[in-house]
């Protein structure tokens, strides 16, 4: 728009020429910022008139290559058919069809007269004169400190020498402290060409710049000012005296302060002042404190008076004097000692420390006064929450008579122990301050025996030794040593086993490899741990527990035959065979007998009001951390029970039979149905981390009868699992829309085959509420003879993801000669703890629904269980290929 309206009035003027002729010598004045677009209309061209050439003369600019002109100026372009341009800027052109002359934009140097030349005449009909202004040129010198003070600088500085066409109304001072960065300005409000800088630090080092001001702008700054450092004054801070840390001694103080701040200083620090008197006294005594260091300062004041109130007083100290004091008012006591000084380890062992250490170095002062010394010893691990729920042991403190003792011998500690020991002295009255405080950690010591747990052989000339961690043991244990001896040798051959780094279990599994057949062997182990002070000592346990394996080829058991000769028979020997043998040939009828009586009852039962108690209640099956497996070693665990002839299996599970014999649930047969449970009540059991989460139905037609929804209903179950022989019938498979199982309605939403499984998603109606339930079917359980198929494994996969995914209680209904339900708890729980701890205990969590009563039917199912829990571990978890 100013362009427009400049060219409009410059127009206006020139076709008024005709009306004011006589005043044509007026010379329009045109004023425009630098940095703008403008045109300048020519005068002599209206719109009536007839133009063959046209030429721009400028009288003043600035214009590089253009020729002179014949009376003054130079020639910027000219126009009749073409444009010839002399002018080599690009920030001026000629308008063809309105022959004005435009700046895009304007700057400083097209200041100047600028004539329009019409038709060839000699000279412009009205001249036009074109003033650009710009911010100012900066000050043409750095500025200069004429006057200096503590706190103020006088500062000058010279006019610029172009304010280009616009007036000074402001010069803008920088201001830089030392060497931090240029954050601070200020403004005069002013064309005076000197300030006076006020609010400036004593004793500090200034550097000034200075820039111009017009309405345009702000010029470029000038030149750094030389660096100016600002007067001294006296200090403006005061020391403080740390209370708690200040010591009153029989006659004198041990006094602690903090320095004034850095800034405070006002000049060169040049120490402390301090005054002291006693307040029953007039005569004020004066001493300096030399410091060069502005650090935490403590001074001995001695030379004093017993029991003698004295004010003492602190001030910082310049070349212009002191600043102002703190003052602490403090009485002398009895002798209190100071702390001994550089306490040091001389010996250590496992159970004890042996230290020395520096007197205190006012021990001449006290005299007779220090009566000994008192070392205090604390278990640096020992935290405060430790402390108050008592699960740390307290040692007491040593004391140590004697004012010229230096050393000591604390005993009965702990081995591998760090602990934190300070020194203090005392005299009769009280104790003295504390030592640096010394931290040590006891030596190591023997370890207990650790203990065998498996002793196979292999059929190979091998032995599969498996050992157990000490139950006491101090830091670690860094190896073994397994000894071993044949039955024909004298000396026991050692083998060093190291531990793996990664190993976080307790057990540890060797192969004693190239050894005889047909000979018995005597084996043992030991631990052993570094000494953490002493390199090369070591301290080895007592040896385990020695055990025996006899190896063969085909792993045969020794068989031992005693010959006793005919003189050594006796009647009375004769008699007591015969007695044994009939009792054995008894006990070995009613074990048969009684097996065969129960060979077809899988599972123990109690007929009970309620649900059977199943659950330990709180966090369900944890496991037990001191025979946890990890699950990498299960399958070499397994293949070791397998190396004995399965004779360790065959022991577990007869310990599981006494197990459930023991609990509360009884045996009996089941009149209805002919075989299994007649109980119709679920059994509670734990799975991992989750009390009483499987409900056991046992038996034919559970899920026929309104007792048993019942139960799903009243414990919130959300899953059912059947798993059966393709011979079982399917209790709900009849049903095609709904059916009432007494005060239930069951109804079928809609059913999956897969596979391996079929799914049925139902809903549950009791009165006006529903509940929705998955049932998951398994009909393809084996028989006892075969191996537990690849599809059951899937099958375990599909249901533990169901479970997880719906949460709550899950029914698990499996007929008891067919055991599939047992397989599918413990598999469950098993892959659960692997996910969770690395580890896995079949045996453990074997024993734990055995005190329910609930064992597979006999011990071929516990091996086979161990089989399929080793299959999943091996071939899935270690290959990265089976995750629920």
């Amino acid at each position: 728009m100013n362009i427009w309206r400049i060219s409009i009035l410059c127009s206006a003027i020139f076709l008024r020429r005709s009306n004011a002729y006589t005043n044509w010598k007026q010379q329009p004045h045109l004023v425009a910022e630098s940095g703008s677009n403008i045109s300048l209309a020519c005068p002599g061209v209206s719109m009536s008139s007839y133009v063959f050439l046209i030429e721009w003369v400028c009288e003043g600019c600035h214009c590089r290559g253009c020729p002179p002109y014949s009376h003054n100026g130079y020639r910027l372009l000219r126009h009749n058919d073409q444009t010839m341009k002399w002018d080599k800027s690009s920030t001026r052109s000629l308008d063809v069809n309105e022959y004005t002359l435009h700046f895009s934009p304007v700057t400083r140097q097209d200041n100047g007269i600028y004539h329009c030349l019409v038709n060839d005449r000699g000279q412009a009909d009205i001249p036009i004169l074109l003033t650009v202004q710009d911010v100012p040129d900066a000050p043409p010198s750095r500025p200069m400190v004429s006057r200096i003070s503590s706190r103020t600088v006088l500062l000058t500085w010279a006019t610029p020498l172009q304010d280009n066409n616009a007036h000074i109304f402001n010069y803008r001072i920088y201001v830089r402290e030392g060497r931090e960065n240029w954050t601070k300005t200020l403004d005069t409000k002013s064309n005076k060409t000197e300030f006076l800088v006020t609010a400036l630090k004593p004793f500090t080092t200034y550097t000034f710049r200075v820039s111009a001001e017009n309405k345009i702008g702000l010029s470029s700054q000038t030149k750094d000012s030389f660096p100016t450092m600002t007067h001294r004054e006296k200090p403006t801070g005061r020391p403080r005296f740390v209370r708690d840390r200040i010591l009153s001694l029989s006659r004198g103080f041990e006094l602690h302060w903090e320095p004034p701040p850095k800034e405070s200083i006002n000049g060169e620090f040049m120490g402390y002042v301090m005054t002291y008197r006693a307040t029953n006294m007039q005569k004020i005594h004066t001493l300096t404190v030399n410091d060069e260091s502005l650090k935490t300062q403590n001074y001995s004041l001695s030379g004093l008076e017993q029991h003698t109130t004295y004010e003492i007083s602190l001030a910082v100290k310049n070349l212009e004097g002191t600043g102002p004091k703190d003052t602490i008012v403090l009485k002398t006591e009895d002798g209190v000692p100071l702390k001994p000084r550089g306490i040091e380890e001389v010996r250590v062992d496992s159970n004890s420390i042996e230290i020395k250490w520096r007197k205190p170095e006012n021990v001449e002062l006290l005299g007779d006064e220090l009566l000994g010394y008192r070392i205090y010893i604390r278990d640096a691990m020992c935290t405060t929450l430790r402390s108050t729920i008592g699960t740390c042991d307290k040692v007491e403190p040593k004391t140590i008579l004697g004012k010229d003792t230096s050393h000591a011998v604390i005993t009965n500690l702990k081995p591998a122990t760090t602990y934190e020991l300070r020194v203090r002295g005392f005299t009769g009255k009280r104790e003295g301050g504390d030592s640096n405080p010394l931290v040590l950690q006891t030596d190591t010591a023997n370890p207990s025996a650790p203990f065998i747990t498996v002793l196979n052989c292999t059929g190979h000339g091998d032995i599969l030794l498996e050992w157990r961690r000490p139950k006491l043991y101090y830091g670690k244990v860094d190896y073994y040593m397994v000894y071993y001896r044949s039955d024909r040798g004298e000396k026991f051959s050692k083998r060093k086993i190291d531990i793996i780094s990664h190993n976080s279990s307790d057990i540890y599994i060797v192969y004693l490899t190239g050894l005889d057949n047909d000979t018995t062997y005597n084996v043992a182990v030991s631990a052993v741990s570094a000494s953490i002070h002493t390199p090369g000592k070591f301290y080895e346990s007592r040896l385990s527990v020695n055990k025996y394996v006899y190896l063969s080829a085909g792993c045969r058991p020794l068989a031992r035959m005693t010959i006793v000769s005919s003189s050594q028979i006796s009647p009375l020997i004769i008699a007591a065979a015969l007695g044994t043998f009939l009792v054995l040939l008894l006990v070995v009828f009613v074990v048969y007998f009684c097996r065969r009586r129960i060979s077809r009852y899988g599972f123990i039962s109690v007929p009970s009001c309620s649900l059977h108690a199943g659950s330990r209640g709180g966090r369900g099956y944890t496991g037990e951390p001191e025979s946890d497996i990890p699950g990498q070693l299960f399958p070499k665990h397994v293949q070791g029970l397998h190396a004995s002839g399965d004779m360790a299996f065959h022991k577990d599970y007869e310990f599981l039979e006494r197990t459930s014999v023991a609990s509360t649930r009884k045996l009996y047969p089941d009149v209805i149905g002919g075989s299994g449970l007649s109980d119709r009540k679920p059994v509670l059991l734990d799975s991992w981390l989750s009390p009483a989460q499987f409900l056991l139905m046992t038996g034919d037609g559970v899920l026929v009868t309104g007792t048993t929804w019942r139960h799903i209903w009243e414990n919130q179950v959300s899953l059912i699992i059947s798993i059966h022989s393709p011979s079982t019938r399917d209790d709900l498979a009849q049903i095609s829309d709904s059916k009432f199982f007494g005060e239930f309605q069951v109804q079928v939403e809609s059913e999956t085959v897969a596979p391996d499984y079929s799914a049925r998603n139902m809903k549950v109606r009791k009165g006006r509420h529903t509940k929705a339930i998955v049932q998951l079917i398994y009909n393809r359980w084996p028989d006892p003879e075969s191996r537990i198929p690849h599809a059951f494994l899937s099958f375990v996969k599909s249901a533990s993801a169901s479970t997880i995914s719906l949460g709550g209680k899950v029914m698990v209904c499996s007929r008891p000669s067919e055991e599939g339900g047992i397989f599918y708890m413990c598999l469950y729980t098993m892959i659960r703890q692997l996910e969770d701890t690395g580890d896995v205990n079949l045996g453990a969590y074997s024993r734990h629904i055995a005190e329910r009563g609930i064992i597979l039917e006999n011990a071929h199912s516990y091996i086979k269980l161990h089989d399929s829990l080793s299959y999943v571990i091996d071939v899935d978890f270690n290959r990265k290929s089976y995750a629920v």
